[in-house]
């Protein structure tokens, strides 16, 4: 599936721009791509009902080694402005290895790394760390994990802790906590792993809200 997908156009694929991420955001993206048809399927008793077939774009998940572990996909509308109408447009493929892995939505090879859950989340959060929301961090190299379930369990890769002083996690401001929870379990976690490191929370204050 990764292979055959194509580098992402903004000229065909608006989708992020629609969505409110500005162009020149998208300069700097890796491991996303796009296809022009995928075919969803739901599941029917026992068997898969075909929808249809739709564009998409796919962001790739890598473990810690950076090996490619799983693919995430998102459906897309026959314009590729908005999500196809289907019952989950945002679907990631089955993997026994993505515990720890994550979407390395940017390159990170600095001192600061950010973590968040949803695509779209990362690339908000990179777009309001160059347009200086939180004054004097920079734009943010950002990885989306995908689930929170996923920033507790993340690994962080050991190229990464030769440069590595703090670790930045961007949670969803979800009704039940659990952004809250999964970021505080991961801080302490990373308190007895690894005690060189910072790690910092930002939240949106609306309850519900996500960085986008």
């Amino acid at each position: 599936l990764w292979v055959n997908g194509k580098p992402l156009n903004l000229a065909e694929t608006p989708y992020y721009v629609e969505r409110g991420i500005d162009a020149r955001v998208l300069e700097d993206l890796t491991d996303v791509r796009t296809m022009a048809s995928l075919g969803y399927f739901q599941k029917d008793g026992d068997k898969l009902k075909k929808l249809g077939s739709f564009p998409a774009i796919l962001a790739l998940m890598r473990d810690p080694a950076g090996q490619p572990v799983a693919v995430h996909r998102t459906w897309l509308s026959q314009t590729r402005k908005e999500k196809a109408a289907v019952p989950s447009a945002k679907k990631l493929s089955a993997s026994p290895g993505v515990r720890g892995a994550a979407i390395r939505l940017f390159e990170a090879k600095g001192d600061v790394l950010g973590l968040c859950e949803g695509v779209e989340t990362g690339l908000a959060v990179r777009q309001l760390s160059q347009g200086r929301y939180w004054r004097g961090l920079g734009p943010v190299p950002v990885w989306a994990c995908f689930a929170e379930r996923n920033i507790r369990n993340f690994q962080i890769p050991a190229e990464l802790l030769k440069t590595l002083t703090k670790i930045i996690i961007f949670a969803d401001n979800d009704e039940h906590g659990t952004g809250m929870s999964a970021s505080l379990e991961f801080k302490r976690r990373m308190a007895e792993e690894q005690p060189q490191l910072t790690v910092e929370i930002e939240m949106p204050e609306v309850v519900g809200w996500d960085w986008l």
